[in-house]
């Protein structure tokens, strides 16, 4: 913890980090097929080099679905309270991270949508640090579910999915879309219509933090138990 700039006494005025404690675990992932040896020497659909290639897919997708999974389960935050609150203690602050909206339709709309996230961008304007001073933070990505898309994309340009100005946009690496300031992510992985996320991600601490230890590799596993000795050829 320490203090920003104040008026210099001939006193530095310094203090410790906050007193936080978190456990981290490393977990191992592997994934893989089987193919006899005589399949492998064979190949006569050339079904195994795709079938390696989407492993190779498969491995670089793996830690995008784990962050979008944590959005509907994701446990407690750094100071032992849920990651989305509404008593959230950091210093000499209190943060509400968490704003209820329940649209009276369906499916929310895209004038629904608008006054809540004006709503949300005002709430989190009003965050306070570990000093209990306004950050003034707004923000810049929206992790939404897909059926609130095209009423989203209307919400932040004034046209739906199908229209032809701010329509289906092309996107970007990762399937993030740039909208209207906004990067926007469709999460399939939600499945509450009223459940949407608005994050700052350009602040020195991210929402979420993702570390990979090993490098995913390609490990060829011999078995003798799965050779066919007696099948002779065709």
């Amino acid at each position: 913890r320490s203090d920003h700039s104040h008026e210099f006494d001939g006193q530095l005025q310094t203090g410790g980090l906050n007193n936080f404690s978190y456990t981290m675990t490393n977990l191992l992932y592997k994934g893989g097929f089987e193919v006899e040896r005589m399949a492998l020497e064979r190949d006569a659909l050339s079904q195994i080099a795709p079938r390696a290639a989407h492993m190779g897919r498969e491995a670089a997708a793996f830690a995008g679905r784990q962050v979008n999974a944590l959005f509907e389960a994701p446990g407690n935050a750094f100071n032992s309270t849920a990651f989305f609150s509404d008593s959230h203690t950091i210093g000499d602050a209190s943060i509400d991270n968490e704003h209820e909206v329940t649209s009276a339709a369906a499916v929310p709309t895209a004038a629904e949508l608008r006054t809540y996230l004006a709503a949300v961008r005002n709430k989190m304007r009003k965050f306070r640090d570990d000093k209990n001073r306004v950050m003034g933070l707004v923000p810049d990505t929206l992790v939404i579910p897909g059926e609130i898309e095209s009423a989203m994309r209307q919400a932040l340009t004034g046209w739906d999915i199908g229209g032809q100005q701010g329509g289906v946009a092309a996107p970007s690496i990762n399937g993030v879309e740039q909208i209207a300031g906004y990067n926007l992510i469709v999460n399939p992985y939600l499945t509450d219509v009223n459940d949407w996320y608005a994050l700052h991600t350009r602040g020195e601490v991210k929402p979420f933090i993702l570390t990979e230890e090993v490098a995913p590799t390609v490990e060829s596993v011999t078995d003798p138990g799965s050779e066919l000795p007696s099948r002779g050829p065709p």
